[in-house]
């Protein structure tokens, strides 16, 4: 019995010390989180936003990739273009994003924390239609 209660204090006690505390400047993925940052509405509402204000011709069509902070108050911040489909597209959806609203930021254990989101940008899509049958 004794055996049994020193082993089960020495789980208790790894678990306890293996819980991750949120760490004021940290930069965090999106994966280590217990709640992931979003776009107030959900990203359906983040991509109706992106497509409502992005400026670009519509010649230029393709995935344009970003990364972004999210901050503690949902703010983005450190946008950086990992891919772009052709010069200045990029530049428009970064012009964009400064200009979103604030996001819900992560969390990690109850605690807003600073969090890394990538996503891509679809410029200029077709939107999907279902054939019509006759």
């Amino acid at each position: 019995m004794k055996n049994i209660l020193i082993i089960v204090f020495a789980f208790v006690s790894v678990s306890v010390i293996s819980q991750e505390t949120a760490k004021p400047d940290q930069i965090y993925n999106t994966q280590s989180l217990d709640v992931k940052p979003d776009y107030i509405g959900g990203l359906s509402k983040f991509y109706e936003y992106m497509n409502a204000n992005l400026k670009v011709p519509t010649d230029i069509k393709g995935k344009v990739f970003v990364t972004f902070i999210v901050e503690k108050d949902g703010k983005l911040t450190d946008i950086k273009i990992i891919r772009d489909v052709k010069e200045g597209a990029g530049d428009e959806v970064i012009r964009v994003l400064k200009d979103a609203p604030a996001w819900s930021p992560g969390k990690l254990n109850g605690v807003a924390v600073r969090t890394l989101y990538s996503v891509p940008i679809t410029l200029n899509q077709v939107p999907f239609a279902m054939p019509v049958k006759k």
